[in-house]
């Protein structure tokens, strides 16, 4: 096998978990957040009382895209500003286990290697969490969910212009993070939990 020369990182649940037994999405306090902020934007636009409020929510997360589509639609709104309304989110109570991911990703930036992140959380949401683990500086190019519709578009304009033989997608998720990336020809590694990254200091070793 030829020599890594770069890796695709997703973020949420491959560099740390969420505060909830599962590590999901689902029940967590980020969704709290996002709801709570989602919440106080309806009133806000809406000038109602908490039960029409609530309605309103309940009508946004059943909607096919997502809560985003729905708010954006209905309040004339672009997908960034609302992320960056919702979304902007203190990640200090939120992100846990995430100790060995940051010393595996500094150990193979010393390395040489080329650092992409991908992920489909926001932008704002991906600086907090990257900033709060000091990794700012790590990865040569950053991808948030504004900027595709699927992680598939984005492996395919990289596999334009980095060797997909020499190149691994790591992630959490086997639909979205290993088999578009797979069928492209990249490596992948799935990983259970942050803790599964040490097994990448001896793939990675020059």
């Amino acid at each position: 096998m030829k020599k890594i020369e770069t890796a695709i990182f997703d973020m949420d649940g491959t560099l740390y978990q969420i505060d909830r037994k599962d590590t999901g999405y689902k029940g967590s306090t980020l969704e709290r957040e996002v709801n709570t902020n989602a919440l106080q934007l309806i009133k806000q636009k809406e000038g109602s009382d908490d039960e029409t409020a609530q309605q309103l929510l309940q009508l946004g997360l059943e909607d096919e895209v997502g809560l985003s589509n729905f708010l954006s639609q209905r309040y004339g709104i672009s997908r960034e500003e609302y992320f960056n309304m919702i979304w902007d989110i203190p990640p200090e109570k939120i992100v846990q286990n995430f100790e060995v991911a940051v010393e595996v990703l500094q150990k193979l930036k010393e390395s040489e290697l080329i650092l992409i992140l991908l992920t489909a959380a926001p932008m704002v949401w991906q600086q907090n969490v990257i900033n709060y683990l000091g990794l700012s500086d790590l990865f040569s190019e950053i991808y948030t969910g504004e900027t595709f519709g699927n992680k598939g578009e984005i492996f395919e304009q990289l596999a334009q212009r980095f060797s997909p033989t020499t190149t691994i997608s790591i992630g959490d998720q086997l639909k979205s993070d290993i088999e578009p990336a797979d069928a492209l020809g990249f490596l992948t590694l799935l990983v259970k939990s942050p803790n599964d990254l040490l097994a990448l200091l001896n793939l990675f070793e020059r």
